[in-house]
């Protein structure tokens, strides 16, 4: 899929971990940021060398949801960078592939 959004600013930015067995929501409500009004996406990049980001939407403040290898929205590979158009509606929750305790180091960042 080819998405092509205008961007005319920059919002807020997140680094971070996450593991392979606990979802994690990014700006999400159970963050201390939250979403910002009228976001237009949030940029995901996936600093991992070794482990896959699986990313899953949701509406804003709802349950985690389950991620797993055949349930996700959206997959990011070691070192790559993907850009969701994920308003301030949407939830953006992230699970690395390895299944266990290990860590995957990412960024996000809002944009506009």
């Amino acid at each position: 899929m080819n998405l092509a959004l205008s961007l005319e600013n920059l919002g807020k930015r997140e680094t971070s971990t996450v593991t392979g067995s606990t979802v994690k929501r990014l700006f999400g409500a159970s963050n201390a940021t939250g979403n910002s009004p009228l976001r237009k996406g949030v940029q995901v990049c996936n600093h991992s060398p070794a482990y896959a980001l699986r990313l899953k939407l949701v509406a804003k403040n709802t349950t985690l949801p389950t991620v797993s290898a055949s349930d996700f929205d959206y997959l990011v590979l070691p070192g790559s960078t993907v850009l969701i158009p994920a308003g301030e509606g949407i939830d953006v929750c992230a699970l690395n592939s390895s299944g266990a305790s290990g860590t995957a180091a990412y960024s996000a960042l809002e944009v506009f």
